[in-house]
């Protein structure tokens, strides 16, 4: 064969472990393009290596080429003979732990397959556990012996050394957050035993202040062989920013303006600050004006509990109505490791409208309640997971002790749940339901208390409000692309009903309603920016032509 050919085709025979696209892959040499005897050659041994690496110490790759006219016919014949396996794992130097969980962490069993980056893993593992309960020093090694050709045995030599303590914790770096707000915010204490992930969890508590650009910790030498001294370099952000909005939502059609102003650092105390207005002209002469607030405390007289107190205006024209909303909130929440938030919140809301007094009351009243709420998140990221789930569960009690002219009891659940079907894509599905009761002085609630459904409040084709009621039940579905690049795409249905409360199990083809469609999303730092077209596939309207859907973040 000549130094460089023209490749024709390339053919795999005898390979039965792997797929011939995986092997392609490994090959890495693309059929109709000219490549040299050494290309192919290092893409052959590519393809021993992984045979040898997942336990076929027997196989042979051997490569054959037939030239015709400058042009080759690559043919790769695989024998990959027995496949060797795992006789018994054992282990020298264990103190700390038994066998038995030794074996639960490295996750190897007798009889699993000889998998070398598998064991590889296993090992780290276990250095992983040994760092995350005290042995900062620890170092593992393991050998693989051979009982006959295709069975081996595994051993992992551990050297514990000491178990470590943390003697004293250091800052270095920090002009305008205190010391102590971030000895707070970190939550180590001196003389708690050794953890990496500790430590890797409170720099990931210090990245979430927004207060700063780096942090880096390092484990310091005492002259106590049983302590260390741990530092953490900071590298400050500004505490202050100011943000400008200029944006176009459809539907329905209209401008979207914002401006606000935030503070991550008020007080010197690392409490939240941010004010803000946004404005929203739409092209049907309606328009939605807000003015809000937020101020966060993270942590009340050191524990580690968050206060929220949250403020806003709404003015509103909807034909010929205005409506003016204020809403005040307290909260407090906590959470419990890293994916257990429970609290609850007090709130205030007051309406008032240029409808005509005595009319109709929904229109001029006041609500105060109490809400309880549970979460429960294990996503593997915030913006685009590609598996765990979402709980959410809350009650709301409005009326009663708290006064005000409603009363009424309410609940709502949601579950999100994210699955990968290939490594490319993700089944994302939700189902939301909630279930409102009215008692004492109310026989209806106002409106702006009911569950709302429509648009991009669940029902994607609709329009935004598309109808309220008491009873709520909503499912979404969609596939969606995971090619971590600046582009995804998804394909969706949604389902949904809301009506009185007595039809809640009442399943009617007339009650329901349905959508599918399709969209794109754009991946920024700060979150994926969602377009979506949606075709309603029930009840439809003459000249429908469906809606285009524009937001920030995925749907769910």
């Amino acid at each position: 064969m000549p130094e460089s050919v023209l490749i024709r085709k390339i053919y795999f025979k005898g390979n039965r472990a792997f797929p011939t696209r995986t092997l392609r892959k490994i090959l890495n040499i693309k059929e109709g393009k000219i490549h040299s005897m050494r290309e192919l050659e290092g893409g052959v041994n590519n393809i021993r290596t992984l045979y040898t690496e997942y336990g076929f110490l027997k196989s042979e790759v051997r490569l054959e080429t037939k030239t015709i006219l400058s042009k080759s016919d690559v043919y790769i014949i695989i024998n990959e003979g027995k496949r060797s396996k795992v006789d018994s794992i054992a282990f020298v130097g264990l103190k700390v732990l038994s066998v038995k969980k030794a074996l639960k962490i490295v996750n190897v069993r007798k009889g699993d397959y000889l998998i070398f980056p598998q064991i590889k893993e296993a090992k780290d593992t276990l250095i992983q556990w040994y760092k995350d309960n005290g042995y900062p020093f620890v170092s593992i090694e393991y050998k693989i012996n051979s009982y006959t050709d295709d069975k081996f045995l595994i051993l992992f030599i551990v050297h514990e050394s000491t178990c470590v303590y943390i003697r004293q914790i250091k800052i270095r770096g920090n002009r305008e957050v205190s010391e102590e707000i971030l000895l707070t915010t970190i939550g180590l204490k001196p003389r708690e035993k050794f953890s990496l992930k500790r430590l890797t969890d409170a720099r990931q508590m210090l990245y979430a202040t927004q207060l700063f650009e780096r942090v880096q910790f390092y484990l310091l030498n005492t002259e106590f062989h049983d302590s260390i001294d741990v530092r953490f370099d900071v590298i400050e952000l500004p505490s202050r920013s100011v943000g400008l909005g200029l944006g176009f939502q459809i539907p329905p059609a209209g401008l979207i303006v914002s401006a606000n102003w935030r503070h991550f650092n008020f007080l010197k105390k690392r409490h939240n600050f941010e004010i803000g207005v946004n404005f929203t002209p739409f092209l049907n002469e309606n328009f939605k004006n807000d003015v809000y607030s937020d101020y966060r405390i993270f942590n009340v007289f050191g524990i580690p509990v968050e206060l929220r107190f949250i403020s806003k205006w709404t003015l509103e024209k909807d034909d010929s109505i205005r409506n003016n909303i204020l809403k005040v909130e307290s909260a407090i929440n906590k959470n419990i490791g890293k994916t257990m938030q429970i609290g609850t919140a007090l709130k205030y809301i007051q309406l008032w409208s240029n409808y005509p007094a005595g009319v109709n009351t929904q229109y001029q009243s006041i609500t105060n309640s109490q809400t309880i709420y549970m979460q429960f998140d294990s996503r593997n990221h915030i913006f685009n997971p590609s598996y765990g789930m979402v709980l959410n569960t809350k009650a709301e009690c409005a009326g009663g002790i708290f006064k005000g002219n409603n009363d009424f009891y309410k609940i709502q659940s949601e579950v999100l749940v994210f699955y990968p079907i290939t490594f490319t894509l993700v089944i994302a599905s939700r189902v939301t339901s909630g279930i409102l009761f009215p008692y004492g002085r109310n026989i209806d609630v106002p409106y702006y208390n009911l569950f709302l459904l429509g648009g991009n409040n669940g029902l994607r084709g609709y329009p935004e409000k598309y109808r309220y009621g008491d009873a709520l039940l909503n499912v979404n579905f969609e596939i969606r692309s995971n090619l971590k690049k600046i582009f995804d795409f998804v394909i969706f249905c949604d389902f949904g009903k809301i009506n009185k409360r007595k039809d809640f199990f009442n399943f009617s083809y007339n009650l329901l309603n349905y959508s599918a469609g399709a969209g794109m999303r754009i991946n920024f730092p700060f979150g994926p920016l969602r377009f979506d077209y949606a075709k309603r596939l029930h009840s439809i309207p003459d000249n429908d032509w469906g809606k285009i859907h524009i937001g920030f973040l995925n749907f769910f």
